[in-house]
């Protein structure tokens, strides 16, 4: 879609809205964030200008010359490329539900608690009810709908084909919480926009994964370790509206200086139990919506026997089991002098473990990361 056809739908689309409101106010555009599709791959590209009135713009894979760039520069300047496609971002939610639509949503959650209690875990992957109930919830939900909302119904069919009945349980309970904050009429993760903006911060990707939404692996998302704090942030890629961080401008490095690879090794836990303790913590509080993120200061990796699965073992104590059947187990044993693994931890059959998605590695002082998945 070029960008005679967007400005040609924006100023239909503005002339609705005049008689929506008295004055539509003054405003400048300091910076636009646009999704870029160029061969299937998808990037968030950043355009701004700076104080001399040059114009900068960097994507989300580090690169400021690279395909997407060129396609959204080409796409504000009509120049009609032909390496990519353009999707509007959506930066907001729409404004909350009235109080008709919030009492629609919760009855719609209602109906859905009921039907997967009365079918159970073990029966609902191929249940026509289930599905029929979830159908009628997200017509009843915000549109677009809600990328928390999606997760939660993926991990819920998650849950289900992995027969764990233990996740199957806390999506459960936590949409049951959410049906009756949406009576008692206060903000809710599904009606509440939101989105945290981090000043001057040094950032570190820890790993990206596409997990279950609406559909199999329809969510995007990736994770990144402030350097200095050690706190991890959750970033959403995929398109729809936006919660958690957001990351307006940036610079990037292609290179992790010495220091940052001590840094991230100082942050790396070494014990399981404290681990344990906060996934327990952030499982009781938001059971529907955590999704707690580690790094573990490890050893090595345990090799299989038939009484345990491949596990890290820890610098301090014990072992934790890797999650997931797709091979980075593997990989995450034939790599040498791994120091610490981040991931994200999940629960298995009632038993702490974890789905990795980087280490860090250091062979006689030469330290680097190997991305996992």
């Amino acid at each position: 879609m070029s960008g005679a056809a967007w400005r040609s739908a924006a100023a239909v689309r503005l002339q609705t809205l005049a008689g929506e409101a008295s004055h539509p106010g003054d405003g400048a555009v300091l910076r636009v964030s646009v999704e870029v599709e160029v061969e299937g791959r998808s990037e968030l590209v950043v355009l701004g200008l700076d104080a001399e009135g040059e114009l900068r713009a960097i994507a989300s894979d580090g690169q400021s010359e690279g395909p997407h760039v060129r396609a959204a520069l080409a796409w504000l300047a009509d120049a009609s490329p032909e390496t990519g496609a353009l999707v509007p971002r959506r930066v907001s939610m729409p404004p909350p539900a009235a109080a008709g639509g919030r009492l629609e949503l919760a009855d719609a959650l209602d109906e859905l608690l009921t039907t997967a209690v009365r079918l159970g875990a073990l029966r609902a992957p191929d249940a026509v009810g289930l599905s029929e109930a979830s159908e009628r919830l997200l017509a009843a939900a915000p549109s677009p709908t809600p990328w928390r909302l999606a997760r939660a119904l993926g991990r819920l069919r998650s849950a289900a084909v992995r027969e764990d009945l233990g996740a199957w349980a806390r999506v459960l309970e936590g949409l049951g919480r959410l049906a009756t904050q949406l009576r008692d009429g206060g903000p809710t993760w599904v009606t509440a926009t939101s989105t945290e903006t981090l000043t001057d911060r040094q950032l570190l990707e820890l790993g990206r994964e596409h997990v279950a939404g609406l559909s199999r692996g329809s969510l995007e998302r990736r994770y990144l370790v402030c350097v200095r704090s050690g706190e991890v942030f959750e970033e959403h890629l995929s398109p729809g509206p936006a919660h958690g961080l957001r990351l307006l401008q940036y610079t990037v490095r292609a290179e992790v200086p010495p220091t940052v690879h001590a840094r991230l090794a100082e942050h790396a836990a070494p014990r399981a139990a404290p681990l344990l303790e906060m996934a327990r913590a952030a499982w009781r509080d938001a059971p529907a919506r955590a999704e707690p993120f580690a790094i573990l200061a490890v050893e090595g990796v345990r090799r299989p026997t038939t009484r345990a699965p491949r596990g890290l073992l820890l610098a301090a104590d014990g072992a934790l089991p890797i999650a997931g059947r797709d091979g980075v187990d593997g990989r995450l044993a034939e790599l040498e002098g791994v120091r610490w693994v981040a991931g994200r931890l999940v629960s298995r059959d009632g038993e702490l473990a974890m789905r990795p998605l980087m280490a860090g590695l250091d062979n006689e002082g030469r330290r680097a990361l190997a991305r996992l998945r």
